[in-house]
Order: structure tokens, then sequence, then C-alpha cells
């Protein structure tokens, strides 16, 4: 008897020490602001979004958006584009005085450290389908680099700072290819 009761103990340890299934998140209402070369957009773009899902394909479904609303030879994966995102979970009250002109406070929304954030707070959030994700999408459009310079002296000047102008464009670019290789997987899978 006493070897049963301590098999069951054994049993229930186990049981405890597995893994909870993962929770199910809620499709997310949200609002979109648009700043693009410091100017907002008077129209703001409401949409449904998924959060149970991985960040680049989050990053993919909020760059769709952001394309819509894009002159139309700009692209968020364009060379020279810089973009920086911030958020905010309010819920409905929040949202109706953030309508009447209060400001919300925005947390930065930079990487995948940020959205894991997010989806915790809409995992411990009581009634998350009550909720608003607010996100500012801050979009500029760099200039091309100015010319070389006549002068040999201001030359090596602007060959030593080039590179860093390149690179930082490139970083850009390079987070937006990933996007790209989203989006073409998203059309091959409606495809089939």
């Amino acid at each position: 008897m006493e070897e049963y009761a301590q098999m069951k103990a054994r049993e229930a340890q186990f049981q405890s020490l597995s893994p909870s299934p993962p929770l199910l998140l809620p499709d997310l209402q949200l609002v979109m602001t648009f700043i693009i070369n410091s100017k907002q957009l008077d129209v703001q773009k409401q949409a449904t979004v998924k959060i149970q899902c991985r960040y680049e394909e989050f990053l993919c479904s909020i760059s769709t958006i952001c394309n819509t609303k894009l002159p139309r030879s700009k692209k968020l994966s364009s060379l020279h584009t810089k973009v920086v995102f911030e958020r905010a979970w309010i819920t409905v009250n929040e949202f109706k005085a953030h309508r009447k002109r209060k400001q919300v406070v925005m947390a930065s929304f930079e990487d995948e450290s940020d959205f894991l954030a997010l989806q915790n707070e809409v995992a411990v959030t009581k009634n998350p389908r009550e909720c608003y994700l607010m996100m500012n999408a801050y979009i500029a459009f760099e200039n091309t680099p100015p010319a070389t310079p006549v002068n040999p002296s201001e030359a090596s000047v602007a060959m030593t700072a080039e590179p860093a102008v390149q690179q930082v464009s490139q970083r850009t670019v390079c987070s937006f290819e990933e996007l790209s290789d989203c989006r073409r997987s998203q059309r091959s899978r409606r495809r089939l």
C-alpha cells in the first residue's frame, strides 16, 4: 500500500511539472496613427490583427496596414525608409478619452521583447476583447546621400561618414526584407 501511495505521488509530481497549454490570445482591435516625415495624417486606420503569432508575422501584418497609407511609390521596405513604432494597450474608457484629445502614454515597440511584453499584457487582461491596441507609426523617407564634394579634404570626411549612413539604411532594410519573405510565404499559402 505504501508503494502505491509513493507511485501516485510521483505521478502527481510529473503531471504538475508538465507544461500547461499555451493561452489562446484573441485577435486585437488595432488603431494605427501615421506620422509621415513628422506630419501626422488626419485619418487613423482601424483593423483587426492577430497577436497569437510570431513577431515576424505580426510585423508583416502591421507593415501591410502601413503600406496602404504611404505614397504610391513608397513602401516600408523601400531603401532609405526608417520606421519607429510605439504602442499602448488601453481600455475602452481610455480610448474614449483619447478621442477627446487626452494623451495616452505610449511604450516602445522596437523588437521581439516588446512584442512578447504586449502578448503578456493581453494574456493577463481580464477582458481583452474590450481593449484596443493603439500604435503610432513614425515613418521617415530619408533623402538620398549628397553627391561627393569636389574638395579632397571634404571628400575624405564624406567617405568616412558615408559607410555609417549606409549601415543604418542596410539595418533598416534588412529588418523589412524579412517582412517581404513573410509576405511571399503568405501569398504562396493563399494560392494553395
